[in-house]
């Protein structure tokens, strides 16, 4: 999860994409995806400014989630503090934390990732929203994934 400032990436609209992203995240008034669809840029806050999802470049880190045994688990080494989020690591829920967020902060982002043949799949999230939900976008199409069908778990 990433709050809103070296590699070579840009990002592309999820409606430009097949398949239907921009629904696997609500509520948001964006989505988009990292640049090339293979998985193979290396995903940090760097990269990330660089290629100024939603039009920012100063994007803040807050934490993150990990897929422990198909869950989502907040990292005990890297916990956000904003959201939580109550499911698996192919859908749930989140909630807001910090109720006044958006009285400090315009933007919330949230950025989804597995590892081969995926890349970040981004939504900036609605502001003002308190909650809502969450199912994997790391679905096939767009990416090309193995195992016809098969949508991938969230790793982080």
């Amino acid at each position: 999860m990433i709050a809103a400032g070296s590699a070579s990436a840009s990002v592309i609209n999820c409606s430009d994409l097949d398949g239907n992203l921009g629904d696997k995240v609500t509520p948001n008034q964006g989505c988009q995806v990292l640049e090339p669809l293979d998985g193979n840029v290396n995903t940090s806050l760097t990269v990330v400014n660089n290629a100024e999802f939603f039009g920012y470049s100063d994007w803040l880190f807050d934490g993150k989630y990990e897929d422990t045994n198909g869950n989502l688990i907040n990292d005990p080494d890297d916990p956000a503090t904003i959201v939580s989020f109550n499911g698996d690591a192919q859908s749930g829920t989140w909630e807001l934390v910090v109720l006044d967020f958006w009285s400090n902060f315009e933007n919330l982002m949230f950025a989804f990732k597995d590892g081969a043949d995926t890349n970040i799949v981004a939504y900036d999230m609605l502001n003002g929203a308190l909650s809502g939900a969450y199912a994997t976008p790391l679905t096939d199409p767009p990416f090309d994934l193995s195992g016809a069908g098969e949508d991938r778990d969230i790793s982080h």
